[in-house]
C-alpha cells in the first residue's frame, strides 16, 4: 500500500563494489543500467591531488516522492535479472541494499520517529537476492 507524502523523498539502491568489479559484465548480467558508477582510480573530487576511489562501485536506484518502503523496494529488485545472487558475481567483493528515507517535519518535530513495516512480500524479494539492508532515516525542518 502505497503512503504519498510531498515531504518525503525515498531512495532504494543496490550497490556492488569491487577492485576488480566488471561495471559492463555487471550490467548485462543484471540486465539494468546502473544509475551512477565510480570507477577505481577516478578522482572523487574534481580538483588537483584529490583523492581517488579504491574500489569500483556500481549502483541502481529508484527514487520517490513517497515512504513507500515496500513498493519501491519489490520495483527495483523486480527490475533486475535474477539468475545470479549478486555476491556470487566475479569480481563483487561487497553488495548491499540501502535503503535511505528522509521527510520533512513541521519545525518543534524534529527527531519524532519515522516508522514503517517490511511486508512478507518486500521479505521474500530480499531473501531471492540474498544481501543485507543498510537503513538510513531522518527528518528535517523546513
Amino acid at each position: 500500500m502505497a503512503m504519498p507524502q510531498k515531504n518525503s523523498l525515498l531512495e532504494v539502491s543496490l550497490y556492488l563494489k569491487g577492485t576488480e568489479l566488471d561495471v559492463e559484465g555487471v550490467s548485462r548480467r543484471l540486465g539494468v543500467t546502473p544509475t551512477k558508477v565510480n570507477r577505481r582510480g577516478e578522482p572523487k573530487v574534481r580538483a588537483q591531488e584529490s583523492p581517488t576511489y579504491a574500489t569500483t562501485t556500481w549502483k541502481f536506484s529508484r527514487k520517490a516522492e513517497s515512504r513507500d518502503v515496500n513498493g519501491t523496494l519489490i520495483e527495483l529488485l523486480d527490475s533486475i535479472n535474477m539468475t545470479t545472487r549478486p555476491m556470487d558475481m566475479e569480481g563483487v567483493d561487497d553488495a548491499f541494499i540501502d535503503v535511505f528515507l528522509a521527510q520533512t517535519v513541521e519545525p518543534g518535530e524534529l527527531g519524532s520517529s519515522i516508522e514503517w513495516t517490511l511486508s512478507a512480500e518486500a521479505l521474500v524479494a530480499l531473501q531471492r537476492i540474498g544481501l543485507s539492508v543498510r537503513f538510513s532515516v531522518c527528518n528535517v525542518e523546513p
